[in-house]
């Protein structure tokens, strides 16, 4: 047996390296799938124009078995920690399938020879997804599958939109279809958050955290050290003031269940007493131990390899959010808190491109399941599809930003079965 594994991994390897370049295939091990490859994929800077040069795209590529259906998962980021060797996204689970994950373009090690990013966009990123699958095609002559989560789930969308007849079936998770640079919609999801027992509570420790500022900054900077991270060139004091006001946001997203932000938060604060941390005293309260989730708060601020091409994109095309100051004003060091400095000399918004993606979604979007979590914010911006169209969309109760198919009612995950048994034409989903 293990002769015969070990040949076919030969076999495949020889042919990714005819494909691809010997330098550019690395055969890994893994336990949950027969053959692992990291794969360095050419592509062009620019799919309309390749005297713009090339650039090196990371995928990794999880194969069992070439008659099983591939799921490729569109990354909105570069490849995540979590995604080693033994992960496999739940529509892979779902279909025992293979699976291609790919890395987006300006992100991680996915990153043309060039600071212009007139090139990230969603045509461009959807022509990388189409540019692989057409590599691998040959070898999986099966179903296709894309998922994706949060903006890896909106890159999704946009694959179907630019290439609508690339793949078979689309999950995705946590899709937010934002409009405009601040989409007033997730302020008010906020705002009727602040309405409620819990939101109240929150809202209570936003105050009471700018109102003991001069007293906990230090410690904020201190809790950045030990978390290992820096305030970079942002003023600490607008970063603190960034912290407290993304503290909500984060609660919904992430948490929405105050009990387990405390446990976490007393985690936190032992893990960095254990690394020297010497400032726990000073947080006497229980209010005082929630800056043990500022780290979370804000770090996609001090990452310039994450925020730089993420609010570029979000000033461009994908859309964001903002913050309702006015509501702690005299505690907030600067009158606004855009993001938008983040993302650089860029275009300006493209109302162009959202609305002829909208009306895609609403109007010719077909063979995707939609699944968002009840408490998340980003679920108020969900993408509006036509309810007669083959599609299916979920909003979970009790759910968030991490909700998966898997948090479904048992009705609602035979309405899963039916629809991905029809569409890639198998009975085995295990769901």
């Amino acid at each position: 047996m293990l002769i015969n594994t070990a040949s076919r991994a030969q076999q495949l390897m020889s042919l990714l390296k005819a494909k691809f370049g010997d330098e550019n295939v690395v055969l890994k091990d893994s336990s949950v799938f027969k053959e692992y490859y990291a794969i360095r994929f050419r592509q062009p800077v620019d799919h309309f124009d390749t005297t713009k040069g090339f650039f090196m795209q990371t995928v990794l590529l999880g194969h069992n078995d070439a008659g099983k259906p591939m799921v490729i998962e569109t990354n909105g980021y570069e490849i995540l920690p979590y995604q080693t060797v033994k992960y496999r996204s739940e529509p892979a689970v779902i279909l025992d399938a293979n699976q291609l994950i790919v890395e987006h373009r300006y992100y991680g090690h996915s990153m043309p020879g060039t600071t212009d990013k007139t090139w990230l966009n969603f045509q461009q990123v959807s022509a990388d997804y189409h540019a692989l699958k057409n590599a691998f095609e040959d070898i999986y002559k099966t179903r296709w599958v894309s998922t994706g989560g949060s903006k890896g789930g909106v890159s999704a969308l946009n694959y179907s939109f630019y290439f609508p007849k690339d793949m078979d079936a689309t999950i995705v998770y946590a899709a937010p279809v934002l409009e405009g640079v601040e989409d007033e919609r997730i302020t008010r999801f906020l705002d009727d958050k602040r309405e409620t027992a819990t939101g109240k509570k929150i809202f209570a420790i936003q105050k009471y955290l700018f109102q003991k500022k001069a007293v906990l900054l230090p410690v904020f900077l201190d809790v950045l050290k030990f978390s290992g991270l820096s305030s970079d060139d942002i003023d600490p004091e607008v970063l603190y003031d960034f912290a407290v006001l993304e503290f909500d946001f984060t609660y919904w997203q992430y948490f929405a269940d105050f009990d387990k932000l405390v446990s976490r938060n007393k985690k936190v604060l032992a893990q960095l007493a254990a690394k020297g941390f010497k400032d726990s005293s000073i947080l006497v309260s229980q209010n005082d131990s929630m800056i043990a989730a500022f780290p979370m708060c804000i770090s996609f601020l001090l990452d310039r390899r994450l925020s730089e091409p993420y609010f570029y994109q979000s000033f461009t095309e994908m859309g964001c959010y903002g913050y309702k100051e006015a509501l702690f004003e005299g505690y907030l060091k600067n009158k606004n808190y855009s993001f938008e400095f983040l993302a650089g000399r860029h275009p300006g918004y493209s109302r162009s491109y959202i609305s002829s993606f909208k009306k895609f979604l609403k109007q010719r979007l077909t063979h995707t399941i939609l699944v968002y979590g009840a408490e998340d914010p980003f679920t108020s911006c969900k993408a509006t599809i036509d309810a007669t169209a083959d599609n299916l969309l979920f909003v979970i109760p009790l759910t968030n930003h991490l909700t998966q198919l898997k948090d479904l009612g048992k009705p609602d995950k035979e309405k899963v079965r039916k629809a991905l048994a029809e569409w890639l034409d198998t009975e085995n989903i295990n769901l």
